[in-house]
């Protein structure tokens, strides 16, 4: 929000002159053109006037913003690839350990796989996506292979 303080200004009008030869007027700037008396060196009634202005001022602003980052096609794939991987692998323990044919096991498999997964992309979306581009970054400074 922005907040200005201690705003001054001033404007000073130096002097007059004869727009045609330059002759140093003593009179006031702001009369009009039809009363003003002609240039005793030229004649002319035209002026160029001089003038500064000064302003100073002081202000001050405050901004807080909330960085949100998208997921692009690399990370939304590399994501799925290892989430892919981890549920494979978990699905492997799980038929090991339940290879008496139990559907609990499968039942408690399917709701965790799905939880973790809402958990990352609901939860911790931001996490997940800026791991994600700093995995493909590692991978894209990695040195050629095989050596």
């Amino acid at each position: 929000m922005p907040a200005a303080t201690n705003d001054t200004h001033s404007m000073d009008v130096e002097s007059a002159v004869c727009a045609e030869c330059g002759f140093e007027l003593d009179e006031p700037v702001d009369v009009p053109v039809e009363e003003r008396t002609p240039c005793p060196s030229c004649g002319s009634t035209r002026r160029v006037v001089t003038a500064s202005a000064t302003l100073h001022a002081r202000g001050s602003m405050r901004a807080r913003g909330t960085l949100i980052r998208a997921w692009d096609g690399v990370s939304v794939t590399l994501f799925g690839v290892l989430y892919g991987i981890a549920v494979t692998v978990a699905g492997v323990i799980v038929a090991m350990i339940g290879s008496g044919g139990s559907w609990l096991w499968w039942a408690i498999y399917a709701g965790v796989s799905v939880g973790v997964l809402l958990l990352a992309l609901l939860v911790f979306p931001q996490a997940v996506i800026a791991s994600m581009r700093w995995l493909v970054e590692r991978a894209k400074k990695a040195p050629p292979w095989p050596r």
